[in-house]
């Protein structure tokens, strides 16, 4: 807490909502154990809703192998939050399921070999595979991220695996690492790109001599919370109201140019994405946020501490 002492007056009210949210949301995202087999089982007769509720998986990518025709594979979309696909390994059975669900286009299926998921390491947060499933669980577990779930069916119901989270991947949980503001992680995978995972908008921001459309971002429990301004990247420009432009060469009468209606406007938000696969989880609208409480529309005049106000747990 001592850190907050370096905000500005200003941004107390604001860093106060915005690291509320961060923190108890961040927490709900996911209700899975970071531990192997779990000996609870779903009967027989459940329904996705419940597959989803034993899985505690609450977005992401979610693979359903073996999708049948599609009607369960597009119940497992139960938000947003998700993106689904189905797979099979029979062309005709992906014809029936992808005509069944031609009028959804929340949920694809795709074909594929029967074995081998056309999937990157570490993309997935959900696998739902039936009984009669032929891919190995080694194969489900490199495509799963870490902490993530398979729900397997079985004679009596469902069985539910969690993959472990590993060692060698640390979180940065704060603008620099950690607490302690030593921004030295203990991770031993992150090293120079070699490949693009995955891309979300939006692919335009503001940067240039003005206050950039990218304020902040941390990272926690396979999540990413960041602060973006999803307006349309431009110069802020204000209109001055005619009390400003009198003012505007008034000592004391604070930031004229600021006061009057926005050409361009702001619309700060915070957004949290899977960190693996980059499916949009939730947004939540910043209000109190922006130029007009960092007084300044010049990127190098604006406080340092902006970056430290936003904390995952």
């Amino acid at each position: 807490m001592k850190n907050y002492t370096l905000f500005r007056r200003s941004f107390i009210s604001g860093v106060a909502s915005l690291c509320t949210a961060a923190l108890l949301l961040a927490s709900s995202y996911s209700e899975a154990a970071d531990h192997g087999i779990d000996e609870k089982h779903v009967d027989a007769s459940s329904t996705s809703a419940d597959v989803l509720k034993a899985a505690g998986v609450k977005g992401g990518l979610v693979v359903h192998v073996g999708c049948g025709d599609g009607k369960f594979t597009a119940a497992l979309h139960a938000s947003d939050s998700y993106i689904v696909q189905g797979l099979a390994s029979d062309s005709d059975a992906v014809m029936a399921a992808r005509e069944s669900l031609a009028k959804s286009g929340d949920v694809t299926i795709a074909q594929f070999d029967g074995k081998t998921l056309p999937y990157a390491d570490n993309l997935v947060q959900l696998v739902v595979a039936d009984s009669d499933s032929r891919v190995a669980m080694a194969e489900i577990m490199r495509v799963l991220s870490p902490r993530g779930v398979v729900m397997t069916r079985t004679g009596g119901g469902w069985k539910r695996e969690v993959k472990p989270w590993p060692d060698d991947i640390d979180e940065w949980s704060h603008h620099m690492h950690g607490p302690d503001n030593n921004p030295v992680a203990m991770d031993t995978v992150v090293g120079p790109p070699r490949r693009l995972r995955w891309k979300g908008p939006s692919l335009w921001s503001r940067s240039h001599e003005q206050v950039s459309s990218f304020a902040a971002m941390v990272s926690a429990g396979g999540r990413n919370f960041y602060i973006f301004d999803e307006g349309v990247p431009g110069i802020i420009r204000y209109e001055p109201t005619a009390d400003a432009k009198k003012d505007a060469w008034t000592p004391g009468t604070g930031y004229p140019a600021l006061r009057g209606h926005a050409i361009l406007p702001e619309k700060w938000t915070l957004i949290a994405r899977d960190a693996f696969s980059g499916v949009l989880l939730w947004k939540r609208p910043l209000e109190d946020w922006g130029v007009k409480h960092t007084k300044t529309l010049i990127l190098r005049s604006t406080s340092a501490t902006v970056q430290r106000t936003l904390v995952a747990d």
